[in-house]
């Protein structure tokens, strides 16, 4: 009798294979029950959706009561983006609720999903620790929504995304690491410091082209989230990108200037703005009349700089 592999040692061998020959594993599928159990595992976990068709094909897998293998368990990621101009709510609103260890999850903008099944991924799947949301299509209100639930959040986008400033608060603390605001046009400054002195954990901060944060007072702003002791501080902010024509070197010159002196920051990233060479050249040549120290400085498509 030729003696069986440990079920370790067989995933092992089906995972090596799969990875020299990405044919193998339509046919490790076809083996037997246990090899389709490690296939699947690898086939699902970060399933790309192409078009509309393949879209239905998947959510009737997953979806099925009476298939052989817990498909909806095995998926990790999911990308709704190649089928949002489709009306997808009903299907979406089953896809989620049958997989509850996804951790990363983007709805694509603008998002065709309806209020009703955002709320349903705040209650099933609460693993998630990465969230990209854009707007909501046909959608003309604010969205209340509570994400609290999702405790394990580190990373979340937010694209034109019409929340209700108490919905943006309710964003778990615990772990949150990045906020992307895109085109959220409806966050004030006293919103941000509000959501700052909530989530002291942030290290990762992105403003892009939000109109009532792009003002004169923006400066100011970003000094108060690096300055100790101020209510909304964020003392392990690493790494600030800021997008917006509205940016101008006394915007910079306010953040640089308003923070203790000695502070640092890892990156600046400043993407499509109107600052000029006044601003940047006694921040490479390391001004010691400058306040803040940049490691790392990134220039994107600044139209005054050569």
């Amino acid at each position: 009798m030729v003696p069986k592999l440990p079920l370790d040692l067989q995933q092992v061998v089906c995972k090596y294979a799969v990875a020299i020959d990405g044919k193998f594993l339509r046919v490790a599928i076809t083996v037997n029950k246990t090899w389709a159990y490690f296939a699947c595992q690898l086939l699902y976990r970060h399933y790309r959706i192409k078009n509309y068709l393949t879209f239905i094909s998947f959510v009737k897998t997953v979806t099925n009561c009476n298939s052989i293998l817990p498909y909806g368990s095995f998926i990790r990621s999911i990308d709704l983006t190649p089928v949002n101009k489709y009306g997808i709510d009903m299907r979406a609103s089953r896809l989620v609720r049958c997989c509850p260890n996804i951790v990363e999850m983007t709805l694509g903008h603008p998002t065709t999903l309806k209020t009703e099944t955002i709320r349903e991924i705040t209650k099933y799947n609460t693993r998630l620790h990465t969230l990209c949301m854009g707007g909501i299509d046909s959608y003309p209100f604010m969205l209340d929504c509570d994400f609290s639930g999702l405790a394990q959040l580190q990373h979340v986008t937010l694209k034109t995304t019409p929340l209700l400033a108490s919905a943006f608060m309710t964003l778990p603390p615990k772990k949150l690491k990045t906020m992307k605001l895109i085109q959220m046009d409806a966050v004030t400054h006293q919103e941000l410091l509000d959501f700052c002195q909530t989530h002291p954990k942030l290290q990762y901060l992105t403003i892009t082209n939000c109109r009532d944060l792009l003002t004169l007072e923006l400066g100011n702003t970003l000094a108060k989230l690096l300055t100790p002791h101020h209510p909304a501080a964020c003392l392990e902010l690493r790494t600030i990108e800021l997008e917006g024509q509205q940016i101008n070197d006394q915007t910079l010159f306010d953040f640089f200037n308003n923070v203790p002196r000695g502070t640092k920051l890892r990156k600046l990233k400043l993407t499509d703005t109107s600052i000029t060479a006044d601003f940047i050249k006694p921040i490479l040549y390391r001004d010691s009349s400058i306040s803040l120290q940049i490691e790392q400085i990134e220039l994107q498509k600044n139209r005054y700089l050569l």
